[in-house]
C-alpha cells in the first residue's frame, strides 16, 4: 500500500469513527428499563427503539461525513491522478448535487464548496506526511496546536454557514434548531479533547 492510500485509509477512519460519536451523542438512545424483566413485550418494544437507534446512527454518521468524504476524495484524486484542485472538488460536488442547477440551492452549494475547499487543503496536507497514526499526521502537519486550532476555527466557520443556509431553507421549527444546536456543540467538545489528545 502506497503512503497516500495508506493515509487515505488512516483519515477516513479517522473521520467515520469522529461522525459516528457525534452521532451516537446527538441522537438519543432508548433507555432500558427494570419493568422488561416482568413483562417481555417492553422489551420487544426497546428491541425495536434500539435498532431504529442503530440504524438512526448509521445515516447520521453517513450524512455528516457527506462534505468530508468528497474533500477526502478529491484530495486523493489530486495527488494520485495530479487533477487540479477545482477540478477534483468540482467532480466530487457533481456526483452528489442533485440540486446543483436549482437557484433556490445556490448559496448552499457555495457554502458547501467553501467547506469542502477548506477540508481539501487539510487532507491534501495529511495524505503527503508521513505519519502512523491520525494523530501522528495532525502532529506533523500543524506542528503546534494554536495551528491546529486555527484550522479548526476556520472548518468550524464553514460549517455553521452550511448549517445556517440549511435552516435558511427549511421550514424551521424549534427540534431542528436544538438537533444542530447540538450537533455543533458536540463537535466543539469532541474536537477540544482530540486537541488536548494530541498536543
Amino acid at each position: 500500500m502506497s503512503l497516500l492510500e495508506q493515509n487515505y485509509v488512516i483519515i477516513l477512519s479517522h473521520e467515520e469513527n469522529f461522525s459516528r460519536t457525534v452521532a451516537s451523542q446527538v441522537i438519543e438512545k432508548p433507555a432500558v428499563s427494570a419493568w422488561m424483566i416482568f413483562f417481555p413485550f417492553i422489551f420487544i418494544h426497546y428491541f425495536l427503539n434500539l435498532k431504529r437507534f442503530k440504524a438512526g446512527v448509521e445515516e447520521f454518521t453517513k450524512q455528516f461525513l457527506h462534505n468530508k468524504k468528497i474533500a477526502l476524495d478529491a484530495a486523493m484524486n489530486s495527488l494520485k491522478f495530479r487533477e487540479e484542485k477545482n477540478k477534483a472538488i468540482e467532480i466530487g460536488l457533481s456526483k452528489i448535487n442533485k440540486y446543483e442547477d436549482s437557484e433556490k440551492f445556490k448559496l448552499l452549494k457555495q457554502k458547501q464548496l467553501r467547506e469542502v475547499e477548506i477540508l481539501f487543503d487539510h487532507y491534501e496536507k495529511l495524505l503527503k506526511t508521513k505519519g502512523e497514526n491520525f494523530e501522528n499526521l495532525i502532529k506533523r502537519v500543524y506542528l503546534t496546536e494554536f495551528s491546529y486550532r486555527q484550522f479548526l476555527t476556520k472548518l468550524q466557520k464553514a460549517e455553521r454557514e452550511v448549517y445556517e443556509e440549511i435552516l435558511n431553507l427549511s421550514d424551521i421549527n424549534q427540534e431542528f434548531i436544538m438537533i444542530i444546536s447540538k450537533i455543533e456543540s458536540t463537535v466543539e467538545k469532541l474536537r477540544e479533547q482530540e486537541i488536548r489528545t494530541i498536543f
